[in-house]
């Protein structure tokens, strides 16, 4: 009898268990559902404003973004960066051949890393604002600080942009990520050795977001 008790006891035992468990599971659940509702949520729109150029500093395309909190909390040391990278390796001549997305996975990647993390805003941690839910519109010249060198011709550069926020009182980073590819309407090819092209002469389309 005892015996049979001591097994009743532990079987008891094991189903408050599993039963404690699978609550436990639902309450995380329920607060993660909770706090993406209440989170903030910044939103990210971009679009050049002025000409593509190359000068001392190389390459740069002036940028008009709009940030938008859109959750239901304040968003603390939100922060912007953009970044402009070739789309493919130089061509040694304009030879009128169509252009092609020809950008490697592992560029794109690497680009988004460094706007986002190793050089962009959470190298600067702290220096970025709280936003309330409300819109923002700033300005932002992505440079390639000389980077891009050598002599040939691309399709298309690839500007990527970043903005970084985190919650009140919590040290873990968010980010939203826009991509555009950026060349000139009629397919041209561009000189890398520096050339200027006007905003009107530019298409700038989004190929990635997240």
């Amino acid at each position: 009898a005892i015996a049979f008790l001591t097994v009743v006891t532990i079987v008891v035992g094991v189903s408050q268990y599993f039963t404690f468990n699978r609550q436990l599971s639902v309450m995380q659940d329920q607060l993660k559902i909770m706090e993406a509702d209440q989170r903030p949520w910044i939103s990210l729109e971009m679009q050049i404003d002025g000409p593509l150029t190359h000068n001392v500093i190389g390459w740069q395309l002036l940028i008009k973004y709009n940030l938008k909190n859109i959750g239901k909390s304040p968003a603390d040391d939100v922060d912007f960066l953009a970044v402009i990278i070739p789309a493919d390796p130089p061509r040694p001549n304009n030879d009128g051949s169509p252009k092609a997305w020809a950008a490697p996975t592992a560029a794109i990647d690497t680009a988004v890393d460094n706007a986002c993390r190793k050089t962009g805003p959470l190298a600067r941690a702290g220096q970025g604002q709280i936003m309330f839910p409300n819109e923002q519109l700033g300005k932002w010249c992505a440079n390639d600080a000389n980077t891009i060198t050598g002599d040939g011709f691309v399709a298309t550069f690839i500007i990527i942009g970043c903005v970084t926020y985190k919650f009140l009182d919590d040290p873990v980073m968010h980010y939203t990520v826009r991509v555009f590819e950026c060349g000139k309407k009629d397919y041209g090819l561009i000189n890398i050795k520096g050339e200027t092209i006007l905003p009107d002469a530019l298409a700038f389309v989004i190929t990635h977001s997240h």
